[in-house]
């Protein structure tokens, strides 16, 4: 009696599997085809935000690359405007020290001229004395005569005949 299964009891057991694959089914259309949707949407969701990023992290990378280039090129035209710059600094400095030695170069030429008078003034004060008191003598023995005495009243008498000048 074990083993003898009636026609009543497949029935039962068919019923009874069928019902059992209805509830599976009702209970995957309520809950998990629903989260399978629920999944798929948040997957498309995740994939649409995914691909705004992607635009958005291409688009900053081509602005980051533009900002790179000009960048690159505004340092290479500071770069030649400072080369520009150090030039003629450079230009200016070497014209500046030129006009400095010729400044100097003059300054000790002045100076060499101007220790030349001083020797020159210092050699004559030093002999206008001597000359003086040579022709003081020249003139006292020439003068002292009768000659001379003459001579001197003559001058003498010429220079109280010049017109005389005011000087106030």
């Amino acid at each position: 009696m074990h083993s003898e299964i009636g026609l009543v009891d497949v029935i039962f057991r068919i019923c009874i599997f069928s019902l059992l694959g209805y509830k599976l089914y009702s209970l995957i259309k309520a809950y998990f085809i629903p989260f399978l949707v629920e999944q798929i949407a948040l997957e498309k969701k995740q994939q649409s935000e995914l691909l705004s990023k992607e635009k958005l992290l291409i688009s900053t990378q081509h602005r980051l690359k533009n900002q790179i280039f000009t960048q690159k090129q505004m340092f290479i035209l500071l770069e030649r405007n400072v080369q520009i710059w150090h030039k003629a600094t450079m230009d200016a400095n070497h014209q500046q020290e030129q006009e400095n030695q010729e400044v100097i170069q003059s300054l000790k030429e002045k100076r060499e001229l101007q220790a030349e008078k001083m020797i020159l003034y210092t050699t004559i004060n030093e002999s206008i004395p001597v000359a003086v008191e040579q022709a003081r003598q020249q003139l006292t023995t020439l003068y002292q005569a009768e000659e001379g005495k003459a001579l001197l009243n003559k001058v003498i008498a010429q220079l109280g005949h010049q017109p005389q000048h005011n000087t106030k």
